[in-house]
């Protein structure tokens, strides 16, 4: 599985907060069944044990190119795992059905649970893939990321999306949230890091917001797709 994942530890045959995410099969209601081609174990250090329904769109030939979770009774609301399981998702791969709509929206629940020692090799995962390949700023390639649709679309997304904590609307928080994300190659999205908060209710407003974004177009450099980060800010304003 790429993306940020965390390592398994095992000290003495003792497991340390390190669990596995792994979804139960996706579902499609509006097209035909589809089935996962590519999907392995992923590692996460968390804890407590959360579980997490999402909504995702997959296309016709199999990529995964969109996904939203739901809330529910034990929903993870820490916004680093959260990030890291919907990247874990986006990492999926369906059966290719060229009779689908063009993007088939279907759910998938995915859940942790403590691995037992006999299950899976206890290797260390890294980080990161291909963490020698560069990361470029966004003002600093040739043809820069952006959201499908460009910049009125991105501004229309996150006014839809974006809900005002009612804790910070009470404590009169207002100011502007800055995060930073990289464009994969493929434009799928990973990594993405508070740069600058202003209230922790806040900024985990924007972070959710961010999240949810669907896989943006990607930058180019000499010729060729790079990885690339870009900072987004978000201002949240009182009227």
């Amino acid at each position: 599985m790429r993306f940020l994942i965390a390592p398994l530890l095992l000290l003495a045959g003792h497991v340390v907060h390190a669990q596995y995410i792994f979804g139960h099969g996706a579902q499609f209601s509006d097209g035909p069944s589809r089935s996962e081609v590519e999907a392995e174990f992923t590692y996460i250090d968390v804890d407590p044990p959360c579980e997490i329904s999402m909504i995702i769109g997959v296309d016709r030939k199999g990529k995964v190119v969109s996904v939203e979770a739901e809330d529910g009774p034990a929903w993870c609301a820490d916004t680093t795992v959260l990030g890291k399981a919907i990247r874990s998702v986006r990492a999926r791969v369906f059966n290719a059905a060229p009779d689908a709509p063009k993007v088939q929206r279907g759910r998938v629940h995915w859940s942790y649970h403590q691995p037992e020692s006999d299950m899976m090799d206890p290797v260390a995962v890294p980080d990161e893939v291909e963490e020698d390949n560069t990361v470029h700023e966004c003002e600093m390639v040739e043809k820069a990321p952006d959201f499908p649709g460009g910049k009125t679309s991105m501004d229309l997304y996150i006014a839809r999306n974006l809900r005002y904590p009612e804790e910070a609307k009470a404590a009169k928080k207002e100011g502007t949230v800055f995060i930073s994300f990289i464009i994969e190659k493929d434009g799928r999205l990973s990594t993405f890091t508070l740069e600058r908060g202003v209230d922790v209710s806040l900024n985990q407003e924007a972070m959710r917001v961010l999240l949810r974004m669907p896989n943006w177009n990607q930058g180019m450099h000499n010729g060729r797709q790079v990885r690339t980060r870009c900072v987004v800010p978000i201002t949240f304003m009182l009227p």
